[in-house]
């Protein structure tokens, strides 16, 4: 059963995905090079935060629901794979370690662009 709280997230989930999808576009057609499966990466890692890290960082990585914010401030991080790696180990903190490889890659990829997009 989806509580009113989980319903909103999943509203603010899905409007992040279409502005994250629509920059990640816009910078391919501005000629930045992208990797051709970014644009689905990017969805998974979406649909995984709104699933696994939302609850705690807020639907929008805000930090609203008590958790560091993660839409900005992850420039301790030098690189996307050490931000994949952190989260590989460490995240959820629920049950650290239970995201596969690719799952942390793809939250790392969303959680990037999030940070990198207004740049």
């Amino acid at each position: 059963m989806l509580t009113p709280r989980r319903t909103a997230i999943r509203a603010a989930a899905c409007l992040l995905t279409g502005a994250a999808i629509g920059i990640l576009l816009a910078r391919t057609a501005a000629g930045s090079a992208a990797h051709p499966t970014q644009a689905a990466t990017l969805v998974v890692g979406q649909q995984l935060f709104a699933a696994d890290c939302a609850i705690c960082h807020g639907p929008a990585g805000d930090g609203a629901g008590g958790a560091p914010r993660l839409d900005t401030g992850l420039e301790s991080f030098p690189s996307e794979a050490a931000l994949a790696a952190f989260i590989h180990r460490n995240m959820p903190a629920t049950a650290p370690g239970s995201l596969s490889t690719n799952q942390a890659h793809a939250i790392a990829t969303y959680l990037w662009l999030l940070n990198h997009s207004s740049r």
